[in-house]
This record gives C-alpha cells, structure tokens and sequence, in this order.
C-alpha cells in the first residue's frame, strides 16, 4: 500500500504540474491574443480617425480651389479684385463709383459681394483675407461689408508666399496665390481660414491623439498641444504606419497619413493605452482556470485512484502466486489499457504455469521409456549398417565365383558395385570433390557395360577443387537422373559432361547432357517446386540432392535445371567453397 501510495502522490505531482502549466501557457496565449487584437483594432479606428481628418482636409482645400476658380470663372470680380490689390482705399471706392453710374446696374458684383456668398455657401469659413504685392498689406473682407487693412513687413509677405497652410490660434489658413487674369502679373495671396474645431471633434469623438504637420515641419494641429516644430522634425523621417516609436519618452503606435498638399497627418495611441486590457477579462480569466483546475484535478483523482486500486490487485495476486496459489486470477475490466493487457498474460501465465507443472510428473515418467526407444533406434541403426556389409560380402563371393568362371566383365562390374555400396558404408557424409568424382565415376563404369558403344561420359574439375569440400553422393543421384530418363537408348552418340569450376567464393557444377531432355513447362514445374521446397513427386534425385545441399549450406545454395538449355538437359549446382 505504501507503494501505491507513493505512485499516486507522485503521478498526482506530476499531471496537477502539467495541468497547471498548460492553464498558464493557455492564459499568456488569451493575453497576448487578446491584446494583439485590441491594439489591431484600436489601430484601425486611429487610421479611420486620420482619414475622416483628411477627407476633411481635402474637403476644404476643394472648398479654397471651388473658391478661387470661381473668381476667375467671373472676369470682373478678377478685374475687381486687382483693382483692390493695387489701389488705396479712397481710389478703389472711387473706381467702384464711377463704374456704377455709368452702368445700369443696381448693385456693384464685386470681390465684396463674391466673398460674401462665398461665406454664405462655405459655413466653415471664418476668415477670407488677401495680400497685396505692391501694396505690401493684408486686406480682410468681412460679411457685413467692411474692409479692413494692415501693412505686413517684407520679410512677413514672403514667408507667407512660401506657405500653403498655416495655422494659428486653432485656426487653418489655406494661401493660393493670385495672378491678373490679363497679363497673368501675380498680384498677391488670398487666405482662407477655417476653424480647427471640426477636426478637433473628429479627434475627440474617437478618443485618441492627432497631429497635422506641414511639409516643412511646421505643428498645423495638435490634439495635446504638445509639440512644435523643432521636436517633431526629430521623428518625421521615423514615422510610417504601425510603427512604435518613441516620443519625448513615450512609447506610441502610429498611423500616418500625406495629403495631396504634402501635409502629415499623424495619428498616435500610447502602447500601454493600445494593449490594456479591461479588469473584468483578467477576473473572468482566473474564474475559468479555477473552474478548469478543480475540475481536471478531479477528474485526475478519480483515474489515479482507480489505477493504483487495478495496481494494488496486480501486486497483491502476484504475492499470492509466490506463496504458491496458482489458482488465483486477477479480474479484468472494460478498460482497454496496459494494465489490463497485464492481468490478462499474468492469468494466463498462471495456468500455463500450473499444466506445466501436472504434465512434468508425466514428462519425467516418460523419460525411461524414452531412454529405452533410444536404445531401441541405436539397435535398428546398427542393424541398417549390418545389412550393408552382407551385402557387400554377398558380392564379393558372386565377383570371385564369376573370376573364377572366366567371366571377367561381370566381376568387373560386381567390384564397382561393391566399392559403391563400402564407400557408402565408410565414408562421412562429407569428402572432398575428388572423392565424389571417384564415386561418380564408378557409376557411369557400371552404366558403360550395358551403353558401352552408345555412351561416353566427360568429368573436368579445375585442379585447385580437388580438395574442396563437397557432400557425399552429389552427383551420382544427377547422373544416375540421366541414365534412367535422358539417355536415347537406340542412338550411338549419348554423352554426359561433369564441369566443376570455381565462381567467386563458391563452387559451380554443371551437368550437361545430350539426351531426350525434359519439356519447359516441366522444368518450370521442378524449379518452382524446388522453390517453394516442395520435394514432392518424381525427379527425387534433383529434390533430394537440393534438399539436402540446402539444409548443409543455406537456403542461397542448391539445385536449378537450365530452362533455356536445348538439345538435352543442364543441371546447375551452387555450394559454397570449403575445405582446404
């Protein structure tokens, strides 16, 4: 039980760590997505900030163009208007004048009167204003008639000649210039202000920071009124969509925006502010892990216990089974585990345990019994050894008897038949090639007493074989499959043809014969049999010799006959090269 014990505090330690690991890598997960998400979207809204403030921006610098072109749309108020630019108070009102009684008409349709509509059409509008050239003044036009004049510095003119917008007192200015619609002489400047308001409110309605900036790095507008020109020249060249920078020791997200006159519209949200994440998501997040913790803990328990519980079973069963109970099993349960793989072999375990026990008594009754049929085989072998050596004396007596008779060529052939049957006897069942041949030889003599004008056998071994190693009766059992099936017994040129040579590390015999030979569909047959080990049916010589050349030397050596062999048969063998 201490065991077990130990197993499931350790197991507990472990998962409740890894439960607790995974809950937190999931939370950082959550977190940084989360706030990913939110500076996306907080970005986006920054960017629609600075593009409704540009479409305001381009809204009213279309306004200043409409403007413009109308005054030279309307040859007179061009005309009038240089007459403005040009001419002193007293010498305009008096041109205005004299025009008007010479004419009919019942009003003046001057600059005065153009500006005034302009006004009643461009409600933004708060100031239009035009300076002269010659006269080196700014000229304001106001809807209730009244022109008012102040004289500018040289140095004021063309610093303002070299502006497009300017911006002052939370207003913007837009400055185009203007020419005599006669000579094309540039007269002067005309400048239309507008009330930053709106953009301010487009800024405060989404809640962040916006920044306008000129081409040459002058503030137009700023939300916070934070910068001037000298402090944001230091960061124009860093600025560019999605960019975290840093400005005056805070860290910003930006969205940047260039306007058709060159203008920067900079939007900004602090990174902090951009990644803050409400208190109720952290609240919500650490009530989740509560809830998933205690419930896999749970969870974890109950599995735990119910394997330490199957464990405790294995041990106490197993301790039942040392102290000599074998008939004691373990229950198997539905679930598909290790454990139960376990208990399953254990019990089987056991009972193949307990039949080997009941059979051994037998096993060792029979082991006399055993004893004796061994002795029993001994005496049979020993009888098949006798039997050899009557026959061998049996013939002998015959070969004498024949000698003795004058019959030379019989006494000659029961002497080879004799050696055949004493080297059988004799020999190992290993000898060398030499031998083999010698034995083979033997064989095809007695076979030349009965095909002697008709047959003539040829052996050729390479000298360095001879004493190579070679199973016993290999060869005589393949010409002998000849002699009994090839030979064209009424024809006089029958020849068989023994070549041992060496082929790498093994040795290759090809027997080779001009007989009757065998159909290809039959050697396919033999082949495949000898392939699949099948030494069933006829050609025994060829499955014996195969089988047994197999089983001394490996499955890689045998026996093949030559499928694309015509004009009689060829047998190959492959052994390996042994001996000295």
């Amino acid at each position: 039980m201490k065991k077990y014990n130990a197993v499931y505090k350790r197991l507990f330690i472990i998962y409740t760590a890894i439960l607790v690991t995974c809950v937190l890598s999931l939370d950082a997960y959550f977190i940084y997505y989360s706030k990913e998400n939110i500076k996306s979207q907080k970005l986006y809204l920054n960017k629609k900030m600075i593009e409704d403030i540009e479409l305001e921006l381009i809204k009213n610098t279309n306004s200043v163009d409409r403007i413009v072109n109308g005054i030279y749309d309307q040859s007179f108020i061009a005309t009038d208007l240089v007459n403005l630019l040009n001419n002193d108070s007293t010498t305009y009102l008096k041109m205005k004048l004299d025009y008007l009684a010479k004419s009919n008409l019942e009003f003046y349709n001057g600059i005065q009167r153009y500006v005034n509509q302009a006004f009643n059409t461009y409600r933004q509008i708060v100031s239009i204003k035009f300076l002269s050239y010659a006269r080196q003044e700014l000229i304001e036009l106001d809807t209730d008639g009244t022109i008012s004049k102040e004289v500018l510095d040289r140095n004021t003119v063309e610093s303002m000649q070299n502006q497009k917008v300017i911006s002052e007192n939370g207003k913007i200015s837009y400055i185009k210039e203007i020419s005599n619609p006669v000579d094309l002489k540039k007269e002067g400047l005309i400048l239309i202000t507008y009330d930053s308001q709106v953009i301010d409110e487009i800024v405060q309605s989404y809640g962040d920071d916006a920044i306008i900036i000129d081409q040459y790095g002058k503030v137009i507008f700023d939300s916070d009124d934070d910068y001037d020109r000298e402090t944001l020249m230091r960061y124009i060249g860093k600025l560019s969509i999605g960019d975290k920078i840093s400005l005056d020791g805070n860290i910003y997200y930006t969205n940047v925006i260039v306007d058709k006159l060159g203008n920067i519209i900079l939007g900004r949200i602090n990174s902090y502010e951009a990644t803050k994440l409400p208190l109720t998501y952290y609240l919500m997040l650490i009530f989740i892990d509560i809830l998933v913790v205690v419930v896999a803990i749970f969870i974890i328990h109950i599995k735990l216990k119910n394997l330490s519980e199957r464990m405790n079973k294995i041990i106490t069963t197993m301790d039942q089974v040392k102290a000599g109970n074998l008939d004691v099993r373990i229950d198997i349960t539905d679930d598909k585990d290790e454990l139960n793989y376990i208990a399953t072999q254990f019990n089987d375990m056991c009972i193949d345990l307990k039949n080997h026990i009941e059979i051994s008594y037998l096993a060792e009754m029979n082991k006399k019994e055993a004893e004796l049929s061994k002795k029993k085989a001994e005496m049979l072998s020993l009888q098949s050894k006798i039997n050899p050596h009557f026959l061998y004396n049996t013939l002998e007596s015959i070969r004498m008897k024949a000698i003795a008779n004058g019959n030379r060529d019989v006494g000659r052939m029961l002497f080879l038949l004799g050696n055949l049957f004493r080297n059988q006897l004799k020999e190992d069942d290993v000898i060398t090639i030499e031998k083999e041949i010698n034995y083979c030889k033997e064989y095809l003599e007695l076979f030349k007493f009965r095909y002697d004008d008709k047959f003539n056998y040829y052996i050729n071994c390479e000298q360095e074989l001879l004493n190579k190693e070679i199973i016993k009766f290999v060869l005589q059992p393949l010409a002998e499959n000849y002699t009994v099936h090839g030979i064209r017994r009424e024809d006089y040129d029958n020849e068989l043809h023994i070549d041992i040579s060496k082929n790498n590390d093994n040795i290759k015999i090809v027997i080779e014969d001009n007989g009757i030979g065998i159909d290809k569909n039959k050697i396919n047959e033999i082949n495949q049999k000898i392939k699949e080990k099948d030494f069933s049916g006829k050609s025994i010589g060829i499955a014996n010799t195969h089988e047994r050349i197999m089983l001394l030397y490996g499955e890689e050596y045998g026996v093949k006959v030559d499928e694309e062999f015509e004009n009689g048969t060829r047998i190959i063998l492959n052994i390996p090269m042994r001996g000295e």
